[in-house]
């Protein structure tokens, strides 16, 4: 099992999920962005590495991207629902590399390595 999408699928969701709504958006001193920006930013970088750069479409709202990708700051207009998408964001997403991984691996493409 590959650690980082047990990360990705369980424990930051649930953190999201869990963690006080104002607490998820403090920017602490001599720091330029919150949790919540941090954790979509991961989104936003993984969606350009995995699928832009590729030639292929996002599998998330290209607003996702626009929002939290490198250079951008914190706007403070999230809401309750923005932190409900951004868990199921992380739960899909990860469900989907997963599968690909599967994918790719079933037709031999990319190598079997030693988990």
């Amino acid at each position: 099992m590959c650690f980082g999408h047990s990360i990705l699928k369980f424990h930051i969701p649930t953190f999201l999920l869990e963690t006080p709504f104002d607490a998820l958006f403090v920017v602490p001193d001599g720091l330029n962005n919150h949790i919540f920006w941090n954790i979509a930013h991961c989104v936003a970088t993984q969606q350009l590495l995995h699928y832009y750069l590729t030639g292929n479409d996002f599998r998330v709202d290209q607003k996702w991207v626009e929002l939290y990708k490198k250079g951008t700051f914190p706007c403070f207009s999230e809401e309750e629902e923005d932190v409900e998408n951004l868990a199921f964001i992380l739960k899909e997403t990860s469900k989907l590399l997963i599968m690909m991984k599967d994918i790719l691996l079933s037709m031999k493409l990319i190598p079997r390595v030693l988990d």
